[in-house]
This record gives structure tokens, sequence and C-alpha cells, in this order.
């Protein structure tokens, strides 16, 4: 199920010209921590449109993972390895606060490919451990 939602998510998003830098999507992040609930569709703001797919994304990613290798990712893996609460919740505001404590701790990291950034900011937070 969660890699049919994935690559559904991965087909029904439309290109970007651009990517988006991190400081962009951190305040689609605060926005959408703020609002208390995600946006589905229908959104002019697309940093918060933004942070709300990539953490979907994630969520469904880590799920994913936790299925096809039932918890046995090696610690130096170079990934992010959530806990069954959170994928299991499907709440994407534990990935958004932790992208904004990253971002906090690191504020060189604004400039960057967003993307890039929440890999970071997970891996960070979850890493994979033996």
């Amino acid at each position: 199920m969660a890699l049919a939602l994935l690559a559904f998510a991965l087909l029904a998003t439309p290109p970007s010209p651009e990517p988006m830098p991190a400081s962009q999507a951190y305040d689609g992040c605060v926005q959408m921590l703020a609002r208390g609930a995600p946006v589905r569709s229908g959104s002019e703001n697309a940093a918060e449109a933004y942070c709300d797919a990539i953490t979907a994304l994630d969520l469904a990613a880590a799920d994913a993972m936790r299925q096809a290798y039932e918890g046995r990712l090696e610690a130096d893996s170079d990934s992010y390895c959530l806990p069954g609460a959170i994928t299991d919740a499907g709440d994407p505001a534990p990935l958004a606060r932790a992208f904004i404590a990253y971002v906090d701790a690191h504020p060189a990291a604004r400039s960057e490919f967003a993307g890039n950034i929440f890999e970071r900011a997970l891996t960070e937070r979850w890493p994979c451990r033996r």
C-alpha cells in the first residue's frame, strides 16, 4: 500500500521549474504547523504545499522501507529510520518540526535545496541504528 501511495505521489506531483530553497520550505512548514493540518489541494501557498508533500512522501517511504526491510537497515546506510509510532500515525508534523529544528541549528542550510535538507534533518533526528 505504501509503495503504491509513493508511486502515485511521485507521478501526480507536477514538475517544479526550479528546486525550492530550504528557506521557502521552512516558511511553508511553519505555516503548515500553525494551521494544525496539512494542505491537501487547492492551496495557493506553494511552500506550505511543498512541506505537506515532502513530509507525506517521507512518511510513505519510511513506512515502505520499514515493511520491506523489517527494521534491518544498517546504521551506516546514510538514511533515516522513523519510529514505527510516527509512520503508523501518518502525522507529518514531527517531520516538519525536525526540518525546522535542523534549519534553525544550521542557518547556512537555508540557501540549499529543500529536499536535500529534509533528508539531512531526518537522518540527523532519526538515524538508522543496528
